[in-house]
């Protein structure tokens, strides 16, 4: 129908099911005209803000029918490696001292170091004996420590920083101090006696070169992060400190130095050792600084202190 002053009819559009409905989530209005009953309001479909929200909706719906991607199905697994990472320490600590518990029991781990060292590795391939005493020096003190303070002091050079030599420091002293007095107070058997037994001469539990195998390389790792400015991943991460380990083990288990349980206890404590120095480095830093005077975070600036407060002038 065509209206007045209208030269062509008007077509009104109509709503559609989702309008309707919108229209009846709104309920009824108060009419403008007095004295009628309140109806409900026009039809004129939803505003831009209600259109997006039922976009939104829509898409959340259909999200749910969607397969997962590759990124969502791998979040579980990346926040189950974070909690491993996260637990490391007490898991570790945990593992410690269930090998010392049945070190000191003659439990099964016993039996097997015994079966290990009979299987005389050393015996069987003589060729590789020179080539493992010259690997097995790299493992002592007198090589790792020389390395870890010139890494060190690089990063002092780098970043002004001295917080990394203080961390080589307290960590080196806590590992001899533990190790040393551990190994003189087991006093476990060597294995071409092919008695792990405590109680006698021996100063191999827990394995020296293991110990501080495993905490050069993860203060190194750190280093390496630091030098960097950034982390390096997990998984490299896991293989620098992983490696140098095992292949140390490994060849104290040719050469017959170690019984297997030595050398897990040592590496376990290598690594708790450099771990606990970087989680409280910032507290050694200010038991220093309280001791020298000297701000260690900092390049040779001393700790600033309020000059004393000059008497003021008598008056005359």
């Amino acid at each position: 129908m065509a209206l007045p002053g209208l030269s062509a009819p008007v077509r009104h559009r109509p709503p559609s099911s989702r309008h309707r409905a919108l229209a009846r989530a709104r309920g009824p209005v108060a009419s403008l005209a007095p004295g009628r009953a309140p109806d409900r309001a026009p039809d004129r479909g939803p505003g831009p803000e209600l259109v997006r929200e039922l976009d939104r909706a829509t898409a959340r719906a259909l999200e749910g029918a969607r397969p997962a991607s590759r990124t969502t199905q791998r979040r579980p697994a990346r926040a189950a490696v974070a909690a491993a990472v996260r637990w490391w320490p007490l898991a570790a600590a945990a593992v410690l001292l269930a090998v010392v518990v049945d070190v000191v029991t003659a439990g099964p781990l016993v039996r097997l170091d015994v079966a290990v060292q009979a299987y005389a590795p050393l015996q069987r391939w003589p060729a590789l004996e020179d080539a493992a005493w010259v690997m097995d020096d790299m493992g002592l003190r007198g090589l790792t420590v020389p390395l870890l303070v010139v890494v060190a002091l690089l990063l002092r050079w780098r970043t002004g920083d001295w917080r990394p030599l203080l961390v080589v420091v307290v960590s080196e002293l806590a590992l001899n101090l533990v190790v040393g007095s551990t190994k003189l107070a087991t006093g476990r058997g060597f294995p071409r006696d092919g008695d792990p037994a405590l109680g006698q001469d021996g100063i191999i539990f827990p394995s020296g070169h293991a110990a501080n195998t495993a905490l050069c390389a993860a203060l190194l790792v750190h280093f390496a992060g630091r030098w960097r400015g950034r982390r390096l991943r997990r998984r490299t991460q896991v293989a620098a400190v992983a490696g140098p380990t095992a292949t140390m083990a490994a060849i104290s288990l040719y050469l017959g130095t170690h019984w297997v349980t030595d050398l897990v206890v040592g590496a376990l404590v290598g690594l708790l050792l450099a771990r606990a120095a970087l989680r409280w480095q910032e507290q050694i830093a200010r038991v220093a600084r309280r001791l020298t005077g000297w701000r260690l975070d900092a390049p040779g600036v001393r700790a600033r202190t309020a000059p004393p407060a000059r008497p003021a002038p008598a008056p005359r």
